[in-house]
């Protein structure tokens, strides 16, 4: 899972379907990094998302980290966001 918190700016996050859809997301992207204006590709994975957040100020936000996720800043100002991913004590994890 991944706990994050945002103190400054605006970010969009997308989350894509655990399975299939994340690994398609993978594979199609791995190491890319999108930007405006997105290309026809880039257009049809991220309206494919499962899930799409704005990210505000002060916003607190947890989401799994076995899906397929990004997040793009809004706008010209700093966006400052900081999460950690942890893994809990269960035995199929350790």
């Amino acid at each position: 899972s991944n706990i994050g918190k945002n103190w400054a700016g605006y970010k969009i996050l997308f989350v894509w379907r655990y399975g299939e859809d994340s690994l398609r997301v993978l594979e199609q992207f791995h190491k890319e990094i999108m930007k405006p204006p997105f290309n026809e590709k880039e257009q049809k994975i991220l309206q494919s998302a499962a899930k799409v957040a704005l990210v505000g100020p002060g916003d607190v936000f947890v989401f799994s980290g076995a899906n397929a996720h990004m997040t793009l800043g809004v706008g010209r100002a700093l966006s400052l966001t900081a999460y950690e991913s942890y893994v809990n004590l269960n035995t199929r994890n350790v």
